[in-house]
């Protein structure tokens, strides 16, 4: 660990520190329109999964002004956002500067022949859910990310223990593991939990999320979703700071989702998508 640049923070007391995580989305400048900002393509849910896709695409739209896509034939994605642009699949899509691939989507052939289509291509990719089921199955799926550009990674720890083994990474500490992953796949590992671990090179942030009202089912979907739509965003290099910046949001959603006028009380993933913007409106105060 002695090569690894490592910095902690809470997110509920310390915000999104732009001097390791992007800038929050703002307000479009005045000659932007729905393509300047990054638009981002999503590949989630399916006829039998809906559920992942209209949480990821409805966290990318809270998320950014620009436009997002859904590829798929699920229909439940569009009826829940309207705004979302709808495709068959990946090669009838339009232009997109980044690519979410996996919540919902299945381990079948033709997913993985997807999670390849995707992965081929030079956008930024997130990869989430059952597209690391495929990438810890097959070992051509990783090649292709260990030798394409920016591509993050999001496990749980078992996802994470997966990937490890298939990769014969040694698991220590989180930490560790993660960073080990992170340099082997030549990505961005965003190792889940509580204390969010994002590793990149030899960097690595640890995010406490200040809460726990973040884990619930979906909450993982919401959080690919977010990331999409940051990395989509004009001017990034990498994945790092955009997913930093992601958990940082993403914890603060979860926590204020949980608020009632009595105290707190168990939310839910699509209550955690909806609470994004004043999670992102409240991270841009001093009072976190």
């Amino acid at each position: 660990m002695s090569s690894v640049e490592l910095r902690s923070w809470n997110a509920l007391e310390s915000g999104v520190d732009e001097t390791y995580a992007s800038p929050l989305p703002g307000e479009p400048a005045a000659n932007d329109d729905k393509y300047s900002g990054g638009v981002v393509a999503i590949c989630a849910g399916s006829p039998a999964f809906s559920g992942a896709g209209v949480l990821c695409t409805t966290a990318a739209t809270r998320t950014t002004s620009s436009m997002v896509r859904y590829i798929g034939d699920s229909s439940a994605a569009i009826a829940a956002n309207p705004e979302v642009v709808g495709h068959h699949d990946v090669d009838s899509a339009g232009r997109a500067q980044a690519w979410v691939i996996g919540p919902g989507r299945g381990t079948d052939d033709s997913a993985a022949a997807e999670l390849r289509t995707v992965l081929e291509r030079d956008e930024p990719v997130v990869v989430d859910a059952d597209a690391l089921t495929l990438l810890a199955q097959r070992a051509d799926l990783r090649d292709l990310v260990r030798t394409r550009g920016c591509t993050v990674l999001t496990p749980h720890a078992g996802e994470c223990e997966r990937l490890a083994e298939a990769e014969s990474v040694e698991q220590h500490d989180r930490v560790e593991t993660a960073c080990q992953l992170a340099r082997a796949l030549n990505c961005t590992l965003l190792l889940k939990g509580r204390e969010t671990i994002i590793a990149e090179g030899e960097h690595a942030h640890v995010i406490d999320a200040g809460s726990s009202w973040g884990a619930t089912a979906g909450s993982g979907d919401v959080l690919a979703g977010i990331i999409g739509a940051l990395i989509a965003r004009p001017g990034q290099a990498g994945g790092l700071r955009e997913a930093t910046t992601a958990v940082c949001i993403h914890s603060v959603a979860a926590h204020l989702s949980a608020r009632t006028e009595f105290g707190f009380a168990p939310t839910s993933a699509s209550r955690i998508a909806e609470a994004i913007p004043a999670a992102m409106a409240k991270l841009g105060t001093t009072d976190v």
